[in-house]
């Protein structure tokens, strides 16, 4: 293991520590679906929501007026970020949008400015792959600006 990055048993998953949890989706994490249980099903309805969109007759109001309006939030590629203090013993839960094998999902953790980050390995990710991923450069700059605790359901 590289310096900043500890391995946690399951009996460890709901201490209090971390500032943001990581988790996978919760198809892919009984973990994640206890976790969703416990925030009032806030993640389930937040992967479900879809954001409005401006109606054509808008859009074709601002063209014919010569306005302009900054683009309208798009969902795809974007974290699901929750508030979770008082529910849960972390500040955030955090949903990355895709789990890349270069860990670079931590960056939107990174931009909260935690003390330490917990992340919650899917099901399919055993203890053993992800220490075969700890030597990605991306993992290692991270863990310099703050902890990372990892979780195997395992």
């Amino acid at each position: 293991m590289i310096q900043g990055v500890q391995l946690l048993s399951a009996t460890q998953a709901y201490q209090p520590g971390a500032d943001v949890w990581i988790l996978p989706f919760p198809e892919a994490s009984a973990l994640a679906r206890n976790v969703d249980w416990l925030l009032n099903f806030q993640i389930t309805r937040g992967l479900a929501n879809e954001p409005r969109r401006r109606g054509e007759q808008l859009e074709g109001l601002l063209k014919k007026v010569k306005w302009s309006l900054p683009p309208a939030h798009d969902k795809a590629g974007s974290p699901l970020l929750i508030g979770a203090a008082g529910r849960l013993p972390t500040r955030w839960v955090l949903l990355p949008e895709r789990w890349d094998a270069d860990l670079q999902f931590l960056q939107p953790a990174a931009d909260l400015g935690p003390a330490k980050v917990r992340l919650f390995l899917p099901a399919n990710v055993s203890p053993d792959i992800f220490r075969a991923s700890v030597a990605s450069p991306f993992l290692q700059q991270m863990s310099r600006k703050f902890e990372i605790e990892v979780l195997a359901e395992t």
